[in-house]
């Protein structure tokens, strides 16, 4: 059996998550969202904002998050090729407020 290799993974990097949000404001279909989520972006504490902007829109709302979820399993899986490794996925331990 080969010898397992930790790879330490470092955080992505603000520019990219700034991008996924600017990818699913173009693409969400809705003009006025898409403005309100421009906006936030441009707030002091972005990211948050962003977010509770889209909680906002409950037509939107699992929409962007799981937008959001795919463009990380794609950032993942390329980390994952420049490294020559394969992902081990571990679920997430569930909490009573899950």
């Amino acid at each position: 059996m080969a010898a397992r290799r930790a790879e330490r993974v470092e955080p992505i990097k603000s520019s990219q998550a700034f991008e996924i949000m600017e990818d699913f404001a173009e693409q969400c279909g809705d003009a006025r969202l898409a403005r309100a989520l421009r906006q936030a972006r441009q707030q002091r504490k972005p990211f948050g904002r962003f977010k509770d902007t889209l909680a906002a829109h409950a037509a939107q709302r699992e929409a962007g998050f799981a937008f959001e979820r795919h463009a990380m399993a794609v950032i993942a899986g390329r980390w994952c090729e420049d490294h020559a490794t394969s992902p081990r996925w571990i679920p997430r331990p569930r909490t009573p407020s899950d």
